[in-house]
């Protein structure tokens, strides 16, 4: 019954938009030989928390054919079938945060991430930063059939400052670097512009300025130089890590433009008025919030926090233990600066 479970939940997801349907999407019946029959299920609505017991969901390939009560359910016998009582389905999930080809720092993640991904019924990811045409190349495999993995959206190589922190980067120092990586990332095929900290202020804006042009959008850090309002009166779609909406909430946004960013800084100049206007703005022009919680509250806490003991860790390569997480770590942790440990619990 476990293993059905984590059969049936990817099965259902790649069809996250079609749950309301009740009406077959082919005028034509389908072929047997091309249907998955899942009886006796509860289907879960995720807009209302409603549970619909006792259906038969069918699916034809990768798509929903029909959503109905199983009492009154029409399928050929023949067809392929699983007894689903006592399980729930629900749509695909999204990580809309990933990085999937991240530099050398996740060897193998073709053969570990994205069948971890499908078994826990994730089929769509936002890669925020990878090596462009070796994901692209996965893509490719994953839509012929060929590989398991979940649907990809991705920038490729992110756009970072003069001297970028983190591989699958492009170094920006000027306007005119800016411009011409948007136009390369376009022209080969990228689904959007991952945008980093470090970039220079007047860089950032043309970024910003010839992703509208080429008519793609950008997403990811507000830079360090640039207020979280400037960026979204500009057209960025999401800002990533909350990063910029402190700074934006704080009574000293002008001085952190200049640095001297600490989580201290944040709270002791945070501004209700402040807040409230740029939540409005954000609103106004719909640039989406992808907080990344879980990394957030575990990178603050770090240093103080064993991972050791729990259970998804045997998932993870020793390689990426002792290289790519000794990296993050030293990362995270430089970035504490004079913060203690009561505050960032905060």
């Amino acid at each position: 019954m476990r293993r059905l479970h984590w059969f049936v939940l990817p099965f259902l997801a790649f069809a996250m938009n079609a749950l309301s349907a009740s009406e077959p999407a082919c005028a034509q019946n389908p072929s047997p030989n091309d249907l998955l029959v899942l009886t006796n299920v509860t289907v879960v609505d995720v807009r209302t928390g409603a549970l619909q017991p006792k259906q038969t969901v069918i699916l034809e390939r990768n798509h929903i054919y029909s959503v109905g009560p199983s009492k009154s359910a029409k399928y050929p016998r023949n067809a392929a079938t699983v007894n689903c009582q006592g399980l729930f389905l629900i749509p695909g999930l999204w990580d809309m945060h990933v990085h999937l080809v991240f530099g050398d720092w996740f060897p193998d993640a073709k053969d570990i991430s994205l069948p971890l991904f499908v078994a826990n019924g994730v089929t769509g990811v936002r890669d925020m930063g990878s090596e462009l045409e070796v994901v692209q190349n996965w893509r490719n495999e994953i839509e012929a059939g060929r590989l398991v993995g979940p649907r990809i959206l991705s920038p490729g190589p992110m756009l970072d400052g003069p001297k970028p922190r983190f591989p699958s980067s492009i170094a920006i120092a000027t306007p005119e670097e800016g411009r011409r990586a948007v136009a390369n990332l376009k022209n080969r095929g990228a689904d959007f512009i991952k945008l980093q900290s470090l970039i220079p202020r007047d860089a950032a804006l043309a970024i910003a300025d010839e992703a509208r042009k080429q008519g793609i959008a950008f997403e990811g850090h507000v830079p360090d130089a640039v207020r979280a309002s400037e960026m979204s009166e500009a057209g960025m779609r999401s800002f990533e890590h909350l990063i910029g909406i402190f700074e934006g909430s704080s009574s000293a946004e002008e001085d952190f433009l200049k640095g001297n960013k600490a989580e201290g800084r944040f709270l002791a100049t945070y501004d209700e008025a402040h807040a409230a206007a740029l939540a409005t703005m954000l609103a106004k022009n719909q640039t989406w919030q992808c907080p990344t919680l879980v990394w957030e509250r575990r990178g603050n806490l770090l240093d103080v926090t064993d991972f050791s003991g729990e259970s998804r860790v045997k998932y993870v390569p020793g390689s990426w233990k002792n290289k790519t997480w000794k990296r993050f770590t030293e990362e995270i942790e430089a970035g504490y600066g004079t913060d203690e440990l009561a505050t960032r619990k905060k």
